[in-house]
């Protein structure tokens, strides 16, 4: 009888052992990609968190990086050789207009800043026209023009002053250049004279000074006085070669000494030894 019992109760000792226990609900995350998947949980409780894209639950980044070192970005080099830089340009014309941001631009304008970054880029300043790749019109005025009346016509905002970056005769298909009303200082780089696409050159009104080598002449440069104004409106655009109003020196190349307009010449050298000459009154 005693032997019976023992067995009874060694049976009943395996069987609550290996039985399957009935479990109770438990709450949390039942989705197992989640970062905080519960195994144990067998009701949904909406409290599951995911790992942000690209990366894995600590934090780890799990895709390529790109050109800017960012995790599954899509930047990538461009044909100049800038990371998520602009194809489809000349890389030396897009260079020189950082010179001229670099060296010539004075202050930040907010209407050329079209990305709203805070900074200028090459291809947002002036104005610009490109052709092949090639930028071929570059206009940069600092100018205000009203009517007889005093209404606005037109107006242009551009901060250039220091002298001309050299950087600017690398503009090999450069056919029109618009710099006028800024505030420009020195002689003019001597790789302007490089240009030989260039038709029209228009400087005046800033403060060049020095004198003009012959070079000049041999650009192909439409020379014409003064600016255009059509139907009551400013054709700044149609202007012909114009280097008046600074201070450069006499005496002029003949190819443009017809051209020159005023000049402040009180500091020319050549007008202190000859201050009768007619080109130093």
């Amino acid at each position: 009888m005693i032997r019976r019992l023992i067995i009874l109760l060694l049976i009943v000792g395996c069987f609550d052992e290996y039985s399957p226990i009935e479990q109770g609900d438990v709450y949390g995350c039942t989705d197992d990609t989640a970062c905080n998947f519960n195994a144990n949980a067998n009701i949904f409780d909406n409290t599951c968190d995911y790992a942000e894209e690209n990366y894995d639950c600590d934090g780890n980044c799990i895709a390529p990086l790109d050109c800017n070192e960012e995790c599954g970005g899509d930047a990538v080099v461009d044909n100049c050789g800038v990371c998520d830089g602009l194809d489809g340009y000349n890389c030396e014309d897009l260079d020189v207009l950082q010179h001229l941001i670099d060296e010539n631009l004075t202050s930040y304008i907010a209407s050329m800043d079209d990305n709203g970054n805070n900074e200028i880029e090459p291809l947002e300043l002036g104005e610009q026209r490109w052709e092949g790749g090639y930028l071929i019109e570059f206009s940069c005025i600092d100018l205000v023009i009203y009517d007889s009346f005093g209404e606005l016509l037109t107006s242009f905002e551009c901060k250039l002053s220091g002298e001309l970056t050299e950087y600017i005769g690398n503009l090999s298909k450069l056919e029109h250049l618009y710099l006028s009303h800024n505030n420009l200082t020195g002689q003019l780089p001597p790789t302007i004279y490089n240009l030989s696409s260039l038709t029209k050159l228009y400087l005046s009104n800033n403060y060049l000074a020095g004198e003009i080598p012959n070079q000049i002449c041999d650009l192909n440069l439409i020379w014409d006085d003064g600016f255009a104004i059509e139907d009551g409106e400013y054709a700044g655009k149609d202007l012909h070669s114009d280097i008046s109003n600074n201070k450069l020196c006499p005496p002029y190349p003949t190819c443009i000494e017809d051209y020159m307009g005023e000049q402040d010449t009180s500091e020319c050298e050549y007008c202190i030894e000859n201050p009768t000459d007619p080109l130093c009154d």
